[in-house]
């Protein structure tokens, strides 16, 4: 969120969280990013000002019905009329009660064994208030006027997938994750899918994408990992997403540096985080597998939309060489 330009409040009760936290924040080494970390419970943590966004990710599980009446009193007074309150909580208390019942069923019909509880022993302590659906709209309600929930599978690959058609019941037992987003403004769930969408960008062309190699190391161990440093320009008019059904990535091509041929065409994909805005630029740390064979290649970092395209092949053509050595 800061590299997307954002004033950044982070708070946790774990000094050891705030720590790493911390330390990531400095291994970005970036004097632009503004974030403040606050060691301090929820509840009682110093809030000053407005914000426009405010995520609570796997939080809302560990705190007492009173404790999020509580948080979500507190989240509205400092949320802006055009503001969003996103929550992500896992396990919802349907998967347990439906899904887990009907696996549990199967079992006993072919005499397999599972627990009667399906939680960890973690889940027992630290989860004290599993949500249902009905129960986190209702009380996020007495705090907002617009609540949107909604349902997501565990692996998370199309989250937004039950924001544009409605799941069968099956779908929503089967479905452990689920999401919700509050506001003082009405929320239309097409238009927030759609912002999480990556449909075909056939509108882009050459010159629209510019990639600059801001480092990269000369030389490397043949079959290492390692990253390069690379900023992205979009003067398009479309956003760039790693989101469904199309995602862009950034990628790379191996060549041959005497040659020119290809060695390697399909590089390890590096999700564009954050997504790439129409008009703007951002810094993102590739990572590249160096090739197992000692010899001096041409890295070609370039963007890939999965399904559609590479973006190095007219008539985008944007990409960027740099020489690396593999010893």
């Amino acid at each position: 969120m800061a590299r997307m330009g954002f004033d950044v409040t982070a708070i946790d009760y774990s000094p050891d969280a705030i720590a790493i936290a911390e330390s990531a924040l400095a291994a970005a080494a970036d004097p632009a990013l503004k974030v403040k970390y606050i060691c301090d419970d929820l509840l009682s943590a110093p809030l000053e000002g407005i914000y426009h966004a405010v995520v609570a990710a796997d939080v809302i599980e560990h705190l007492s019905p009173a404790e999020l009446d509580r948080l979500y009193e507190r989240i509205a007074a400092h949320l802006s009329p055009e503001g969003l309150f996103v929550i992500h909580t896992f396990p919802n208390s349907w998967y347990y009660r439906y899904e887990h019942a009907r696996k549990l069923r199967i079992a006993r019909s072919v005499g397999a064994y599972l627990p009667m509880n399906p939680r960890s022993r973690y889940e027992q302590l630290m989860h004290i208030n599993e949500q249902s659906p009905r129960v986190l709209r209702g009380q996020l309600r007495r705090y907002f006027p617009h609540v949107l929930v909604w349902f997501s599978d565990h692996d998370v690959g199309r989250p937004f997938e039950n924001l544009g058609r409605p799941f069968s019941i099956r779908e929503m037992a089967q479905a452990g994750d689920l999401f919700a987003i509050a506001a003082n403004r009405p929320l239309h769930a097409e238009s927030i899918a759609r912002e999480f969408r990556m449909e075909p960008a056939l509108s882009i062309e050459k010159g629209d994408l510019a990639i600059e190699i801001l480092s990269a190391p000369a030389a490397v161990p043949a079959g290492s990992t390692f990253t390069v440093s690379v900023l992205v320009q979009n003067r398009s008019g479309t956003s760039l997403k790693s989101c469904p059904p199309h995602p862009v990535h950034l990628s790379y091509h191996w060549l041959d540096a005497a040659s020119g041929r290809t060695v390697l065409f399909d590089g390890d994909r590096t999700p564009l985080d954050p997504a790439l805005a129409a008009g703007s630029q951002q810094r993102y740390s590739l990572n590249v597998r160096s090739l197992p064979q000692k010899n001096t290649y041409v890295l070609r970092t370039t963007l890939v939309q999965e399904y559609v395209r590479w973006l190095d092949a007219p008539p985008v053509e944007a990409f960027r060489d740099v020489l690396i050595e593999t010893t």
